[in-house]
């Protein structure tokens, strides 16, 4: 059986404002027990989220879909500030190989009682796996913008 090397890279950059100020959006980014309330698509649970939000700071998230699928994603905080949080996340499957790396900037614009929050991933992984994950990334962006913009509003 030979093994697939090609290698498939993606990019998407997503915009969404939201009616909330930059500090409560950025704590939802750094704090555990918040993220773990919006990160991933509908209908996905976030049973263990451990942030340390420091360059060089871990990441550990698991994430359960709506079928049971377990998906286990580890990274690092590369830089991180009130206007950018900048975070290398691998997906990973249950024996922990890499299936996708990505480089993600998340961008927080004051807009005073808003905020524009400006996601961009760079996402490298073999095909056919990284591809899958790929074309459904702006779908779950989306969807989690959805559940952060209800977290934010039960946070003001």
């Amino acid at each position: 059986m030979s093994t697939n090397t090609e290698i498939y890279e993606g990019e998407i950059t997503l915009s969404h404002v939201f009616a909330a100020p930059r500090e409560l959006v950025f704590r939802a980014w750094v704090e555990p027990m918040l993220m773990a309330q919006w990160w991933g698509a509908k209908g996905f649970t976030v049973p263990v989220c451990e942030l340390d939000p420091r360059p060089q700071g871990e990441i550990l998230i698991h994430m359960t879909a709506p079928d049971g699928s377990f998906y286990r994603i580890t990274g690092q905080f590369v830089s991180i500030s009130m206007n950018e949080i900048v975070l290398t996340i691998d997906s990973k499957d249950l024996e922990g190989a890499v299936l996708l790396e990505c480089r993600t900037i998340i961008e927080l614009e004051d807009l005073g009682t808003d905020t524009n929050l400006t996601v961009n991933t760079v996402a490298v992984g073999r095909v056919p796996i990284a591809v899958q994950i790929i074309e459904r990334m702006e779908s779950g962006w989306l969807q989690s913008f959805d559940r952060l913009g209800e977290l934010l509003m039960l946070m003001k």
